[in-house]
């Protein structure tokens, strides 16, 4: 496998911290495998409704299978790294979601996705129908917090993502406490 077709854990992380979603699927202290030792059958993980439909959106889409990645812990996250990004496909108890994180713009997915953004498809077993979201500029996040009355907050403290199809926004705070108030670091070493 080359440096370049390899997935790295980081870079996802990366990738879907744009969205919030490292947590929320699990994928912070799993446990990993290679796709040779893995339990998940590709072939029919690929034929699912809410994968299928994200692959049919993506033209030109090349997915790398030989070097998938499967991490379980409670849920199963299937990562599959591909030509623009990676396919993540979890299995969770809330359910069955497939995102495709973009690593670069792909113009022909939206016109008005612009440079400099991160951006998603995501579908679930529920509403297999993508989703495309995508995080904002610098000027669409400021134009936002102004109208929501938080134009105070440090902008490293918050992320804002669009849903273009639904024009929905969603805005996520993140509160940061005083290092002497967080009680694992005012402990660490005692």
């Amino acid at each position: 496998m080359s440096k370049d077709n390899r997935i790295n854990r980081r870079r996802i992380l990366k990738s879907t911290a744009a969205f919030g979603t490292a947590s929320a699927t699990g994928l912070v202290g799993v446990s990993t495998a290679s796709a040779n030792n893995a339990t998940v059958d590709i072939d029919s993980l690929l034929a699912r409704t809410e994968v299928e439909s994200i692959m049919k959106e993506i033209p030109g889409l090349e997915l790398q299978s030989d070097d998938t990645i499967v991490l379980e812990n409670g849920s199963v996250i299937v990562l599959i790294p591909a030509n623009y990004g990676s396919l993540v496909v979890t299995d969770s108890e809330n359910g069955r979601t497939a995102a495709f994180y973009f690593e670069e713009r792909v113009p022909a997915l939206d016109a008005d996705w612009p440079k400099g953004t991160h951006a998603r498809l995501q579908a679930t077993v529920d509403d297999p129908e993508p989703l495309f979201q995508r995080t904002t500029t610098d000027e669409e996040m400021h134009r936002y917090l102004v109208s929501i009355g938080a134009s105070d907050l440090r902008t490293d403290d918050v992320h804002v993502s669009v849903t273009p199809e639904t024009d929905e926004i969603d805005v996520t705070h993140k509160q940061r406490r005083a290092r002497d108030d967080c009680y694992p670091c005012s402990n660490f070493g005692q």
